[in-house]
């Protein structure tokens, strides 16, 4: 009998090792299967991650127009590209979009005569903190594929709400070797959390109902010759008369802007990039102490008095030095006075420097007469209606000049007809 059960068992024990082994097979199989699965999903993944960009078309960073002399650098292209990618990161990253302000920008160029264009989107978004690293990762991963990049990072406010923002664009070298920093799209991330509902709530409120639009003009480069001052007289809106300090009818300018219930600020010489560029006899430069900077600014404000605010005078190469910038925006907190970026170079950090020192602030988002042509004038007058209509309220800077002033005083029917309203720069401060 004993026999008889040693062979059952060895029966049986062959039986178990037949299903084990034959187990293990299924297992590996199951394994090699599910490994491949997971291959290939992570191939298509990352193969498709690279090819979401595919249907943009790819473009150059800019593209040169010549209208006569001039030379506009045109990055709209390149700009509406890389919102496209900030548009698909803010999607896949489950990101609420809080409010989207699409804006026309247009500076002069530095070393030649003409003007470099682009449109920038200023998009506030609410994103939870554990989705932060990989939003950043992502955007920055896709923005490298069409060669633009995150430029800085940094706290902000918006409407008045903390926030951290995302300077999002490009920077190249033109054809006549300026350097040049574009961006085309700042996000402002608000953390989701259950404590910061109301911060999101507010921030999604608008400034002015829809169909309004808040439009501030300023005039800059008062005090070189007499008859604007009379032309923009007649011109009975609010407007914000920019005015350089020592020329022979600065005083002028002042005394009947004031008369005349204008808002008055010192147009402050600073630094250009270009070195060819015509300078005031009393100017900021970039190698100036801080309290040689100090003494300009005390200087030039005892010679412009009245005065609400400053702006700036040129100054691509000072609005874009941080030491500087600081040095200007203490004494600007110290004199009570709020700073307008003219917004002369795409590098400027004027006013992000005047929010860190709680300066009253805001930058100028269009010019209006780089050319001189009434008609010209009057396009980019409209262009600027459309801004404040899109966006609820715009800042553009004209100058002292007697077509600038006839091109306002005849398109103001029309623009107030489509619901712009002029406002002194005052009203549209952070």
């Amino acid at each position: 009998m004993a026999t008889n059960g040693t062979g059952k068992n060895k029966k049986t024990n062959t039986k178990s090792k037949v299903k084990q082994s034959h187990s293990r097979t299924i297992f590996r199989s199951f394994f090699m299967i599910s490994l491949a699965i997971a291959l290939a999903c992570g191939y298509f993944y990352f193969v498709n991650d690279d090819k979401k960009d595919d249907h943009i078309k790819s473009v150059p960073n800019y593209i040169v127009e010549k209208t006569g002399s001039a030379a506009i650098a045109d990055f709209t292209d390149k700009t509406k590209q890389v919102n496209q990618v900030v548009d698909d990161v803010i999607t896949e990253n489950g990101a609420t979009i809080l409010d989207v302000k699409n804006l026309s920008k247009m500076v002069s160029r530095k070393s030649v005569e003409g003007s470099i264009k682009w449109t920038c989107s200023e998009i506030p978004i609410s994103l939870e903190i554990s989705k932060i690293n990989d939003f950043e990762q992502l955007l920055k991963k896709r923005l490298g594929k069409i060669g633009a990049d995150i430029l800085t990072i940094e706290p902000d406010k918006y409407n008045g709400q903390p926030v951290m923002r995302y300077d999002i664009g490009v920077k190249d070298k033109l054809e006549d070797n300026d350097d040049v920093t574009i961006i085309a799209t700042k996000i402002f991330v608000i953390q989701k959390s259950n404590e910061n509902i109301a911060t999101v709530e507010k921030v999604k409120e608008r400034k002015t109902t829809p169909g309004e639009g808040k439009l501030a003009l300023i005039i800059d480069d008062f005090g070189y010759t007499k008859e604007p001052i009379q032309a923009y007289r007649g011109i009975h809106r609010p407007l914000t008369f920019a005015i350089l300090p020592n020329h022979p009818y600065s005083m002028d300018a002042m005394k009947y802007g004031k008369q005349d219930g204008r808002i008055l600020i010192l147009h402050l010489p600073m630094e250009a990039m270009s070195s060819a560029a015509k300078e005031e006899a009393i100017t900021i430069h970039t190698d100036m102490s801080e309290s040689e900077i100090r003494a300009v600014i005390n200087q030039l404000t005892e010679a412009v008095p009245n005065i609400s605010g400053v702006n700036n005078h040129q100054g691509s190469k000072a609005t874009a030095d941080n030491r500087v910038m600081q040095t200007v925006m203490n004494e600007m907190e110290g004199k009570g006075l709020f700073f307008i970026d003219s917004h002369t170079s795409g590098s400027s950090v004027a006013y992000s420097t005047a929010r860190k020192f709680g300066v009253l602030t805001a930058q100028n988002e269009l010019f209006i007469d780089n050319d001189s042509d009434v008609n010209a004038i009057k396009m980019q007058l409209r262009t600027a209606g459309d801004m404040a209509l899109r966006n609820g309220d715009a800042i553009a800077i004209g100058h002292a000049r007697m077509n600038t002033a006839k091109a306002i005083k005849e398109i103001i029917p029309e623009l107030e007809a489509k619901g712009v309203e002029f406002v002194f720069v005052t009203e549209l401060l952070q």
